[in-house]
C-alpha cells in the first residue's frame, strides 16, 4: 500500500513492484488527511481482499478517495516481459 500514486508512471518503480511479485495498491488522492485515507482503505478492503484472493501477483491497482479499486497493470499487460 502506498500513497504515492505517481509510482505507476515511473517505469523503474513499476518494474520493481512487478519483479517483487507484489499486489501493490496505490492511493490516488495524495492530499487526503489520515482520516480520509483510513476511510478509503476501510471502504476498499473487501475489494482488495477479493483481488488478493483471486488474482495472482504481480499487479498494481489504485484506490480512490471513495474507496474504489481499479487494477491498472499486471505483468501480463507488459507481455510477460520487461
Amino acid at each position: 500500500m502506498s500513497k504515492d500514486a505517481a509510482i505507476r508512471h515511473n517505469h523503474i518503480e513499476v518494474l520493481a513492484l512487478l519483479r517483487a511479485n507484489a499486489h501493490a495498491f496505490l492511493l490516488t488522492a495524495a492530499s487526503c488527511t489520515g482520516q480520509e485515507m483510513a476511510a478509503a482503505l476501510v471502504q476498499a478492503l473487501p475489494q482488495i481482499a477479493n483481488i488478493v484472493q483471486k488474482r495472482q501477483p504481480p499487479l498494481i491497482a489504485t484506490v480512490s478517495k471513495q474507496g474504489r479499486v481499479r487494477i491498472r497493470l499486471t505483468y501480463a499487460d507488459l507481455g510477460g516481459r520487461e
